[in-house]
């Protein structure tokens, strides 16, 4: 048999261009995620920052506003409180100058019945004395003439008779004189008929 040695190969040493380019794309597969991750946290972080800044912007504007409505309304308000001040000083004023008409409305209702009283009294008199008129012009009336039959004989003289005595006015102090006397009740233009018997004035004295 024929032995034929057997060749044994030697590794080979790697090449140090493809270990590089290994090396890099190495690190290309790792740096690359990792950038990219970075930059979706920085572009994330940048835009939080700027939803947080138009955020506080907006709080400042609702809160000027806010501030500025607080000091119109504290206006108003002040406003208000005067208007009010004034409407109670018109209302007291008011008031006074209504309880002062009613207290010269009170006078005036006084003396109207005051007059009143006074022309009732008075057409009481009136009625008085033209029934006390009436009464004497009766007690005096003059006697017919005689009627004319030729000469008149010479008048014979003779005592005249005396005159009748005039019928004193009947005088009543108060009601009791009066149904004493038989006269109750007494009507107005009736002797003895006065004021101070006829307290209401409606022209009968004595009525009960």
């Amino acid at each position: 048999m024929d032995f034929q040695p057997q060749t044994q190969q030697m590794p080979q040493a790697p090449d140090p261009v493809e270990k590089k380019s290994a090396k890099k794309a190495k690190l290309k597969s790792i740096g690359i995620p990792v950038l990219a991750g970075l930059i979706g946290l920085s572009l994330g972080s940048a835009t939080a920052a700027t939803d947080t800044k138009s955020e506080l912007e907006e709080l400042r504007t609702v809160e000027q506003t806010l501030s500025d409505s607080v000091q119109h309304l504290r206006g108003e308000n002040s406003a208000a409180i005067e208007d009010l001040g004034e409407a109670e000083a018109e209302r007291d004023s008011s008031v006074a100058l209504v309880k002062k008409r009613d207290g010269e409305i009170s006078e005036l209702q006084a003396q109207i019945e005051q007059l009143q009283a006074q022309v009732k009294e008075v057409e009481a008199q009136a009625v008085e004395a033209q029934a006390a008129t009436e009464a004497a012009a009766a007690l005096n009336a003059v006697a017919p003439a005689p009627v004319d039959s030729g000469p008149a004989p010479e008048p014979i003289p003779f005592a005249a008779p005396p005159a009748p005595e005039p019928v004193p006015a009947a005088y009543y102090a108060n009601c009791t004189a009066a149904r004493n006397a038989g006269a109750a009740p007494v009507y107005a233009g009736d002797p003895g008929y006065g004021r101070h018997l006829d307290r209401d004035g409606d022209g009968v004295g004595c009525e009960s």
